[in-house]
C-alpha cells in the first residue's frame, strides 16, 4: 500500500550502538550527512538500505536483514570489496549443516554480486525464488537483496571507490554469470548499520517494529516517541494522547506513518496504513 499525502518517512530515536554495545541515542540516519561523496546507510528495523551521494539521499532498497538469532551487528564500517558472481561455501555454523557449495550464477545463495562489509557479513543478491522474503528480517546476518538491486548498487559504489575501472569490465562481469572475479575498492566507502524504530522527517513521525524486540514493551516505546518528538519542537502536553497511543500500539507489529500536524490534533485520526513502502 502507498502512503496517503497524510503519510511519510520519519527519522530515528534510537541507534543500536558497536556490537555489544546496546543502544544509543540521537544517532540514526543523520550520519549519512557528512562530507563522504558516497555513504550508505542501512536500518535495520526499516529493512532498508538508503544511499547517500553528497549528503542527499538518492536512493531506497528494500533489504531483508539477519533474523533474531542471527541479528546485522550495528555500526559503522567501511566497505571493502566486491565479489562477482561468487561461490557460496557454507560456513562452520549449525544451520548450513548439510549444506553443499553453490557454483557462481542466478541461482547462488550470494546472489550475482557480495560486497563486503565486516568479516564475513555481505550486502549481496538473493535467487529471485527468494524475493518474497526481502523486507522481513530472515536472513543469518548478512543483507540481501534483490539481485537486480545488488548489480545496481553495486555498480554505484564502483562508480565512486573505482573510477578507473570501465564499465565494460562491469558489463562483462554482469553478462557472465560464471565470471567470478573480486575487486578491492581503491577508495572508501563508509556504511553504517543503525537501528532506528522511530524517526522525525519532513513533518511526518514514523515507527518501525522493534525487530530484536530491544525496546521490551509499548511504555518504552512511547516514551522514546515523546522524547523524539520533544527533541523536534513538540511539547508533551500537545501530543494527542490517543493518537500516539493508537501508533505505538500498531507500531509494535508493523510500519506506521502520521504527519505531526495530525498527530498534535485533537480531532480523531483516519485508519492507520498496514504498511508503507517507506
Amino acid at each position: 500500500m502507498r502512503l496517503s499525502r497524510n503519510w511519510a518517512v520519519f527519522s530515528a530515536v534510537l541507534v543500536l550502538g558497536l556490537a555489544g554495545a546496546g543502544i544509543n541515542y540521537g544517532a540514526g540516519t543523520s550520519q549519512a550527512e557528512d562530507d563522504s561523496p558516497l555513504r550508505l546507510v542501512l536500518n535495520v528495523p526499516a529493512n532498508r538500505i538508503y544511499v547517500y551521494e553528497h549528503g542527499k539521499r538518492t536512493r531506497s532498497y528494500r533489504v531483508s536483514v539477519g533474523a533474531r538469532k542471527y541479528a546485522t551487528p550495528a555500526g559503522n564500517y567501511t566497505l571493502t570489496t566486491a565479489n562477482w558472481n561468487p561461490w557460496w561455501h557454507p560456513p562452520q555454523s549449525g544451520w548450513a549443516r548439510g549444506e553443499k557449495p553453490a557454483a557462481p550464477g542466478w541461482d547462488n545463495p550470494m546472489g550475482r554480486v557480495k560486497i563486503n562489509f565486516t568479516e564475513l557479513y555481505y550486502i549481496h543478491g538473493t535467487p529471485e525464488f527468494n524475493e518474497d522474503a526481502l523486507g522481513l528480517p530472515v536472513s543469518h546476518g548478512c543483507v540481501r537483496m534483490a539481485n537486480r538491486d545488488a548489480i545496481e548498487l553495486a555498480k554505484l559504489v564502483h562508480s565512486y571507490a573505482n573510477p578507473d575501472l570501465s564499465e565494460d569490465e562491469i558489463l562483462a562481469l554482469i553478462n557472465n554469470p560464471k565470471d567470478t572475479r573480486t575487486i578491492r575498492f581503491a577508495r572508501k566507502i563508509p556504511f553504517s548499520v543503525v537501528y532506528d524504530v522511530a524517526i522525525v522527517r519532513d513533518n511526518f513521525l514514523i515507527i518501525y517494529p522493534d525487530v530484536y524486540s530491544r525496546l521490551g514493551d509499548e511504555d518504552a516505546l512511547r516514551d522514546q516517541v515523546e522524547q523524539l518528538l520533544e527533541d523536534h519542537g513538540i511539547d508533551r502536553s500537545s501530543i494527542n494522547r490517543a493518537h500516539l497511543q493508537r501508533l505505538v500500539q500498531k507500531g509494535m507489529k508493523m510500519r506506521v506513518a502520521m504527519s505531526l500536524d495530525e498527530l498534535t490534533s485533537p480531532t480523531n485520526v483516519g485508519a492507520l496504513p498496514e504498511e508503507s513502502e517507506l
